[in-house]
């Protein structure tokens, strides 16, 4: 057995839920040219970066591995997702359409590539000279090299989102501006399920619709169940607590199991003992850099606790009756989206709901629109409301090159924090 067998092996041991096939795994990691010395240590690492005591996680990590093994297997067609992806929306496509497989296999090959098998170097090497999107580079690439049914673009947070499939073949993308008005966005989400019933040949049915809002309440009820635990208790390690969270962003291609896993995740943190709370200083994050996930255990090892989530914080948008109103107040209801003052506002209630008395961000940098707005913010956390923040100075993506070493800038950080 060499060193990818054994990497594979290992990890399979450690996830006993988990359905995907070896070999599919193992090719997975050789064609997208994954680092055999870091893969001696992601048995192991696994173990230290995620919950594993925790069957939600272990199914929750499984999902995303059984997608990513798909890819090689060339299994059932699929239909490509951008992150993030509205989930009423996908929910219903999934139901009315379930001859496909509607998914992000740009964002399960991360998670499989840099959260579990720890590979670090860049996916797409042209990706070195600038600062890019490392997910925008994958999905291109699976776009271009998987050939997806189709590649449905969500263009919200990301200005380059829909520009990174545009023109490949089955690419439709919808872009709706910050800013936009609820009528407007509305219309736009109108237009956009009438060009994807058209492209697919049938209307999403009222069941498939009521199918989808259904899947959609219960998402929303286990998140604020994880949350509500979460804020209060650090009995959930910050990299397994983003994997959840992402959860809200992307969707595997097996939904119910994934809010079933989320569901089982509450349940297990609600009943968690008192003497499984980790000790230390709290952090709250924009996003914990799971894909980064040693840069967690490095901050824990230095006494202190990664938690929170900036980018996750959701404000009222107002009720919606049909699905093109449910995704125009998923938009509306991102508080990310909103003016940077509103945006702060909101992430230092939230930074003190938590029990935080510092910030830490910096790992979106390299985009335009989320990493522009970064020191803007720090300033007003500060001056506003008297809240420390931190830069991480990374990649979440590991694309870009040369950028500082997340784990040993924990160190750094840690050792200042008030």
């Amino acid at each position: 057995m060499d060193r990818i067998d054994e990497a594979v092996s290992g990890v399979l041991s450690r996830l006993p839920e988990c359905r995907a096939d070896a070999a599919a795994l193992r090719a997975g990691l050789e064609y997208f040219g994954a680092d055999v010395n870091a893969l001696q240590r992601a048995a192991v690492a696994l173990e230290t970066n995620h919950d594993l005591r925790y069957a939600g996680v272990r199914k929750l990590l499984s999902l995303w591995l059984e997608d990513f093994a798909s890819l090689l297997e060339r299994r059932a067609p699929f239909a490509e997702l951008s992150v993030p992806a509205p989930p009423a929306l996908v929910y219903a496509l999934h139901y009315a359409f379930p001859e496909l497989r509607f998914m992000s296999a740009a964002m399960a090959a991360q998670i499989a590539l840099r959260g579990v098998f720890l590979h670090t170097e860049p996916v797409d090497l042209s990706a070195t000279r600038m600062r890019r999107c490392g997910l925008n580079s994958m999905r291109r690439r699976i776009a271009a090299e998987f050939s997806p049914r189709a590649v449905l673009q969500f263009g919200v947070l990301c200005d380059e989102c829909c520009k990174a499939c545009e023109g490949a073949d089955g690419a439709l993308s919808l872009v709706l501006p910050r800013g936009v008005s609820s009528a407007a966005a509305r219309s736009f989400a109108a237009g956009y399920i009438g060009r994807l019933e058209a492209f697919f040949g049938r209307k999403i049915t009222p069941e498939a619709k009521r199918r989808g809002f259904g899947l959609y309440s219960r998402l929303l009820s286990a998140e604020r169940r994880i949350a509500a635990v979460c804020a209060a208790r650090s009995c959930l390690r910050g990299n397994s607590l983003a994997l959840a969270q992402f959860t809200l962003l992307a969707s595997p291609s097996r939904p119910e199991e994934a809010v079933a896993a989320l569901e089982e995740l509450a349940g297990e943190l609600e009943a968690a003992p008192a003497e499984w709370d980790y000790p230390g200083k709290r952090l709250y994050c924009f996003i914990v850099p799971f894909l980064q996930p040693a840069a967690a255990g490095r901050f824990m090892d230095s006494g202190v606790f990664l938690t929170g989530g900036g980018a996750f914080i959701e404000l009222d948008a107002g009720p919606f009756i049909d699905l093109a109103g449910s995704v125009a107040a998923w938009a509306e209801a991102m508080a990310v989206r909103r003016p940077e003052a509103e945006y702060a506002a909101a992430l230092a209630a939230d930074i003190r709901r938590w029990g935080c008395g510092a910030y830490l961000g910096g790992s979106f940098n390299f985009d335009r629109a989320l990493g522009a707005a970064e020191p803007l913010r720090r300033l007003i956390l500060k001056r506003e409301y008297g809240i420390a923040s931190f830069e991480l100075g990374a990649d979440f993506w590991s694309e870009n090159c040369g950028w500082t070493d997340p784990a040993a800038r924990a160190e750094t950080i840690s050792a200042v924090m008030p």
